[in-house]
């Protein structure tokens, strides 16, 4: 594998690992502290399966698109956008498993609009955050 693509990989760990307290941010600004805190941590089961889904696809798309991403911030901050939309409705999906309600409205438009809605920002900074983490890391690897 090309250093790009390990590198982008790290880089796609720190950008999911700053993610979590992003979203434990954006739920106490919504709703509050008390509020947001229990929001944030409502749905464990739905959380883990989508971050797992999340690192899946970026561990298995750095190779592809490290270099690209690693070069162009903006590329960064859409591919963090595919990558929230992976588990949006990975996360989706396994709600309709874990209620067994297979309402396609209630269990994959309803979340895709509200959480798109607060969503797609904070994941394309993390993204372009992301390009920075595999900018910083390329250059201590060329240097090393």
């Amino acid at each position: 594998m090309n250093p790009q693509g390990i590198i982008f990989r790290r880089a796609i760990a720190w950008s999911l690992a700053l993610s979590v307290p992003l979203l434990i941010g954006i739920c106490v600004l919504v709703a509050g502290v008390h509020d947001g805190t229990r929001l944030a941590f409502a749905y464990p089961i739905q959380a883990v399966v989508a971050f797992g889904c999340m690192f899946a696809f970026g561990w298995w798309a750095a190779p592809r698109w490290g270099a690209r991403c690693a070069r162009y911030s903006f590329l960064a901050g859409l591919f963090a956008i595919s990558v929230f939309l992976i588990g949006v409705l990975s996360g989706s999906v396994t709600s309709m498993f874990v209620y067994r309600d297979f309402s396609l409205f209630d269990y994959i438009i309803k979340p895709l609009y509200w959480l798109g809605l607060f969503g797609f920002i904070p994941a394309f900074i993390v993204g372009v955050i992301g390009s920075f983490i595999a900018r910083r890391l390329l250059r201590i690897h060329e240097n090393a």
